[in-house]
């Protein structure tokens, strides 16, 4: 199955008509994590559009569907764009030992009036690649306030690497 302290990410990018540049669609960090029942960590950081851990039994794959219900609600995807999707991993561990499996795909712009952030979530940012390049590091910021400056887009590394590569591959032209 998967290794003990891992998790999934999906980002998803676009190409709106009215943005010269294609761009990554980010869930912002809410204030509250309700399956932790506690403050969430960093709040007002980004991470991915959809991202969580792997449950125990839980494939790397099986997982991403989960966390994309749970956190954007049901995409419509198809099984070909799933398997499009499992094409483009990046995985990353971090210094704590966290080990993130991050997928990518392209959507049309439509796709964001079907996002369904829940509860949890401190809503949606659009960033071109200048402000992924430009992105600071989350851990930068305390823990318990996180980021409030809503102009600021913070990052963990692993992510902000996976948005980088994700910029690479799909071309929107």
């Amino acid at each position: 199955m998967t290794q003990e302290k891992s998790g999934v990410g999906l980002i998803l990018l676009t190409k709106m008509p009215q943005y010269e540049d294609p761009v990554v669609l980010l869930q912002i960090r809410g204030s509250w994590n309700s399956e932790k029942m506690a403050p969430e960590s960093w709040p007002g950081a980004c991470q991915e559009t959809a991202a969580g851990g792997i449950k125990p039994g839980e494939t790397i794959l099986q997982a991403l569907r989960r966390e994309v219900v749970e956190e954007i609600g049901p995409l419509c995807l198809s099984e070909e764009d799933w398997q499009k999707i499992a094409q483009q991993q990046v995985s990353t561990t971090n210094e704590d030992g966290y080990t993130r499996h991050i997928f990518a795909h392209a959507v049309e712009p439509t796709a964001i009036k079907h996002l369904r952030f829940g509860p949890d979530s401190g809503g949606l940012c659009l960033a071109n690649q200048i402000s992924i390049d430009q992105a600071v590091y989350t851990k930068d910021f305390p823990k318990n306030t996180g980021v409030t400056d809503r102009r600021i887009i913070a990052l963990f590394p692993e992510t902000r690497l996976a948005i980088l590569f994700a910029f690479t591959i799909f071309r929107f032209d």
